[in-house]
């Protein structure tokens, strides 16, 4: 993000934004949402909402990374502009391993408040089931 938008929007309420500053609010927006959905689903790892907001909140900042590519990029910058999304795919890529690795626990863990025993103690401490964390890396 550049510099110049980090840290929020320089505009006062009711002034209009031009195409770009509203671009970059709306990526710096979604990366703050990511930002603190991430986080509640770092506490709550295995709260199926959390992950679901989680997802979401990643869709979210792929439309505004692809908005912000789409309109805050000059057309003249192409090279610029397939370098950040080179950039984004790289990081997508990195994560492929993580969420592989995670759904697998969470499968893991499911199977295992089904099973006898550990479906008593399940039950008598109101484990439930967990969500995956799908969709999460697929580019578009």
């Amino acid at each position: 993000m550049p510099e110049a938008f980090r840290g929020g929007a320089k505009t006062l309420p009711g002034e209009l934004q031009d195409i770009v500053t509203a671009a970059w609010t709306r990526l710096q927006a979604a990366s703050d949402q990511f930002g603190a959905a991430l986080a509640q689903a770092r506490r709550m790892n295995m709260d199926v909402a959390s992950m679901a907001s989680l997802v979401m909140a990643h869709e979210a900042l792929r439309a505004a990374w692809t908005a912000a590519l789409a309109e805050a990029v000059p057309p003249e910058a192409v090279p610029s502009a397939e370098r950040l999304q080179e950039r984004w795919l790289r990081v997508l890529h990195q994560a492929m391993p993580l969420r592989a690795a995670f759904n697998d626990a969470v499968a893991q863990y499911n199977e295992a408040i089904h099973t006898f025993p550990a479906w008593l103690i399940a039950k008598a401490f109101r484990f439930l089931p967990a969500g995956p964390v799908s969709r999460l890396t697929e580019a578009r």
